[in-house]
Protein backbone atom coordinates (compact mmCIF):
# COMPACT_ATOMS: atom_id res chain seq x y z
CA UNK A 1 0.00 0.00 0.00
CA UNK A 2 2.54 2.56 0.57
CA UNK A 3 2.21 5.58 2.47
CA UNK A 4 -1.28 7.07 2.70
CA UNK A 5 -2.42 3.52 2.04
CA UNK A 6 -6.06 3.47 0.11
CA UNK A 7 -6.39 6.95 -0.36
CA UNK A 8 -5.98 8.82 -3.77
CA UNK A 9 -2.08 9.80 -2.69
CA UNK A 10 -1.05 6.53 -1.91
CA UNK A 11 2.34 5.98 -3.46
CA UNK A 12 2.97 1.84 -4.26
CA UNK A 13 5.18 -0.50 -2.34
CA UNK A 14 7.64 -2.26 -4.53
CA UNK A 15 7.61 -5.38 -4.99
CA UNK A 16 11.34 -6.32 -3.81
CA UNK A 17 14.53 -4.02 -2.62
CA UNK A 18 17.50 -4.91 -1.30
CA UNK A 19 19.52 -1.83 0.96
CA UNK A 20 23.55 -1.97 2.16
CA UNK A 21 23.21 -0.71 5.76
CA UNK A 22 26.69 -1.04 6.36
CA UNK A 23 29.29 -0.35 5.77
CA UNK A 24 27.78 2.23 3.64
CA UNK A 25 30.12 4.92 3.35
CA UNK A 26 32.49 7.20 4.75
CA UNK A 27 33.74 3.86 7.52
CA UNK A 28 37.37 3.24 8.18
CA UNK A 29 38.19 -0.80 8.02
CA UNK A 30 41.06 -2.29 9.09
CA UNK A 31 42.77 -4.97 7.87
CA UNK A 32 42.68 -8.15 9.48
CA UNK A 33 39.99 -7.16 11.40
CA UNK A 34 35.80 -9.00 11.21
CA UNK A 35 33.30 -6.63 10.06
CA UNK A 36 30.04 -6.86 9.95
CA UNK A 37 27.74 -6.24 6.41
CA UNK A 38 24.33 -5.86 7.49
CA UNK A 39 21.32 -5.47 4.83
CA UNK A 40 17.96 -5.56 4.23
CA UNK A 41 16.11 -7.32 1.31
CA UNK A 42 12.88 -8.69 0.57
CA UNK A 43 10.73 -9.49 -2.19
CA UNK A 44 7.14 -9.74 -2.19
CA UNK A 45 7.17 -12.94 -4.29
CA UNK A 46 9.16 -14.53 -1.25
CA UNK A 47 11.75 -15.84 -3.19
CA UNK A 48 14.65 -13.86 -2.10
CA UNK A 49 16.61 -16.43 0.97
CA UNK A 50 19.65 -15.65 -0.37
CA UNK A 51 22.08 -13.07 -1.57
CA UNK A 52 25.56 -12.65 -2.98
CA UNK A 53 27.32 -9.93 -1.75
CA UNK A 54 30.42 -8.16 -3.73
CA UNK A 55 33.17 -5.27 -3.12
CA UNK A 56 34.85 -2.83 -5.77
CA UNK A 57 37.88 -0.99 -4.98
CA UNK A 58 37.26 1.69 -7.29
CA UNK A 59 34.21 2.94 -6.53
CA UNK A 60 30.75 2.04 -8.02
CA UNK A 61 32.18 2.27 -11.68
CA UNK A 62 34.87 -0.10 -10.91
CA UNK A 63 34.95 -3.73 -11.35
CA UNK A 64 33.16 -5.38 -8.71
CA UNK A 65 33.66 -8.65 -7.37
CA UNK A 66 31.72 -11.38 -5.85
CA UNK A 67 33.01 -12.17 -1.54
CA UNK A 68 29.86 -14.37 -1.17
CA UNK A 69 27.57 -16.42 -3.02
CA UNK A 70 24.31 -17.87 -1.98
CA UNK A 71 24.22 -16.28 1.22
CA UNK A 72 21.49 -16.77 3.24
CA UNK A 73 19.32 -13.43 3.37
CA UNK A 74 19.02 -13.13 7.27
CA UNK A 75 20.50 -9.23 7.21
CA UNK A 76 24.09 -10.08 8.64
CA UNK A 77 27.61 -11.63 7.02
CA UNK A 78 31.00 -11.39 8.79
CA UNK A 79 33.11 -10.33 6.71
CA UNK A 80 36.68 -11.06 7.61
CA UNK A 81 39.24 -8.22 5.80
CA UNK A 82 41.99 -10.42 4.62
CA UNK A 83 44.70 -8.28 4.11
CA UNK A 84 46.20 -11.23 1.68
CA UNK A 85 42.63 -10.34 -0.28
CA UNK A 86 41.21 -6.89 0.27
CA UNK A 87 44.16 -4.47 -0.48
CA UNK A 88 43.84 -0.49 0.95
CA UNK A 89 41.82 1.86 -0.84
CA UNK A 90 39.56 4.88 -0.38
CA UNK A 91 37.01 3.76 -2.49
CA UNK A 92 35.91 0.21 -1.19
CA UNK A 93 31.83 -0.21 -2.13
CA UNK A 94 29.64 -2.77 -1.63
CA UNK A 95 26.65 -4.63 -3.84
CA UNK A 96 24.23 -7.17 -2.40
CA UNK A 97 21.45 -8.39 -4.58
CA UNK A 98 19.87 -11.65 -5.38
CA UNK A 99 21.42 -14.40 -5.94
CA UNK A 100 23.14 -15.18 -9.36
CA UNK A 101 25.97 -12.52 -9.68
CA UNK A 102 28.89 -13.53 -11.75
CA UNK A 103 32.11 -14.12 -10.30
CA UNK A 104 33.18 -10.05 -11.39
CA UNK A 105 31.04 -7.95 -12.83
CA UNK A 106 30.49 -3.29 -13.73
CA UNK A 107 27.08 -2.12 -12.66
CA UNK A 108 26.29 -1.59 -16.41
CA UNK A 109 26.28 -5.14 -17.26
CA UNK A 110 23.33 -6.45 -18.39
CA UNK A 111 21.55 -9.14 -16.75
CA UNK A 112 22.46 -8.45 -13.42
CA UNK A 113 20.02 -9.67 -10.42
CA UNK A 114 17.77 -7.48 -9.26
CA UNK A 115 17.05 -6.54 -6.40
CA UNK A 116 20.27 -5.18 -5.77
CA UNK A 117 21.97 -1.92 -4.16
CA UNK A 118 25.00 -0.86 -3.48
CA UNK A 119 26.66 1.07 -0.49
CA UNK A 120 25.63 4.83 -1.03
CA UNK A 121 29.47 6.07 -0.82
CA UNK A 122 32.49 4.75 -0.46
CA UNK A 123 34.35 3.60 2.94
CA UNK A 124 38.10 2.90 3.16
CA UNK A 125 39.99 -0.68 4.22
CA UNK A 126 43.31 0.70 5.94
CA UNK A 127 46.58 -1.32 7.21
CA UNK A 128 46.36 0.52 10.61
Amino acid sequence: MGAYGNTSQASKSPSSYALVMSPNGGEGITQDSVVEIRWRAWSQAGDLSEVDIAYSTEGAAGTFHRMAQAEANDGSYLWYVDPAVFSESENYVLWIGATGAPETFALSDPGLPVPADISDSTFRVTGD
